[in-house]
This record gives C-alpha cells, sequence and structure tokens, in this order.
C-alpha cells in the first residue's frame, strides 16, 4: 500500500539531549527532524503578550457572547510579571477565564499568589527607609546607601526566586549572574522558599 503522509510534531523537551541520553530513539529523531522549528517559551517573548490577551479576549468574548472587559493595569503588569510555566496556553486559559467570570479577581489574586507580589513587593525596604527615617542622622550616609541597597538586592532577588517558582539555575540567568553568586547571596539574605 502506498502512502503520502506528512507528520508534524511539537515537543517542549530537547530530543537531541534525549537521543544521547538513550530515551528517544535516534532512527525516529532523525526521519522527524526534516525541519526544525523552534519557538522561545512565552517568558522569553514578553513583547507579545498583550497582542496575545487581546487576541484571546476578542475571540471569547464572541464565543461566549459576553462583553469584552478592559483590564485593569495592575492585571496588566501580573501577566508582565508571570513566568509563565503554561506557555501560550496558559495565557489563553487565564484570559478565557476572566471572560467568562466577567471579573478578573481570581486571575489577579492567583497570578499575585504565585509570583509572591502581593505579601511581599517591596515590604523589606519600606521598613528600612521608615527605620532610617527615625533614625535621621545618626547612621553615616554611606552606611544607609550599603543598607538600602542589600535590602533592594534581597527584594529583587526574591521576587525573581518567586516568578521562577525557585528554580536557582534560571533566576541566575534572569539576574544575569553566576549560579554560584546567586546561591551565596540567598545565604547572605537569608532567603527560603516557601513552604
Amino acid at each position: 500500500m502506498q502512502v503520502d503522509v506528512r507528520v508534524v510534531c511539537a515537543t517542549n523537551r530537547s530530543l537531541v539531549e534525549m537521543v544521547k541520553e538513550g530515551r528517544f530513539r535516534e532512527d525516529l529523531f532523525f526521519r522527524l527532524d526534516v525541519v526544525t522549528i523552534y519557538i522561545p517559551p512565552l517568558r522569553e517573548r514578553r513583547d507579545e503578550i498583550a497582542d496575545l490577551m487581546e487576541s484571546f479576549l476578542q475571540r471569547y468574548s464572541v464565543r461566549y457572547g459576553r462583553p469584552a472587559p478592559q483590564f485593569s493595569p495592575e492585571l496588566e503588569k501580573a501577566f508582565e510579571r508571570y513566568p509563565f510555566p503554561g506557555n501560550v496556553r496558559e495565557l489563553e486559559n487565564l484570559v478565557k477565564r476572566v471572560v467568562i467570570l466577567e471579573s478578573e479577581e481570581s486571575v489577579l489574586a492567583e497570578l499575585e499568589e504565585s509570583t509572591g507580589v502581593r505579601d511581599t513587593k517591596g515590604a523589606g525596604l519600606m521598613e528600612l527607609i521608615e527605620q532610617i527615617e527615625e533614625t535621621a542622622g545618626e547612621l553615616p550616609l554611606k552606611e544607609v546607601g550599603r543598607r538600602v541597597a542589600l535590602e533592594a538586592e534581597r527584594d529583587a532577588i526574591q521576587r525573581v526566586l518567586a516568578q521562577t517558582h525557585w528554580n536557582r539555575k534560571q533566576a541566575a540567568k534572569s539576574l544575569h549572574v553566576s549560579y554560584k553568586t546567586l546561591l551565596q547571596k540567598i545565604r547572605e539574605c537569608g532567603l527560603e522558599p516557601d513552604a
């Protein structure tokens, strides 16, 4: 029997690495590997988030016969910070939920909780600034600058770790520091993953 078929495959794993590790058949890989198109994850294409949000909003407003809501600036900022481990499909589902429920509250709460923004956003830095204001003049300016810089660094590291779900290699890459430096900073700052 003669057939003429084309096979289109998608994966979020490195087949080259899997072949090297013996977890994917080499002959099958070479049969499939005719044309390869690499699509980076959504977290590496953040400039596309706003357009995708609008597209999904229009699609699901029509599908469910609901008015297209206007996204709040808070939700837009939460989407910009969120790492989207579920990629475009996760963004689509979140926008769909906003349309169906005609409310963004549950989505906003979920995004803020997962990135740790609501409870910790600059809390340590604000406390330090209040302490410095209360004791104005008692600390040398150089010491004030050092403490503020350390607290700002701690806050930035904590936020990136929350966004990457404590994937330290990914966090180090995002922060443009070595993995070893990040581990040292985590120890110095006394940071620990949320239980």
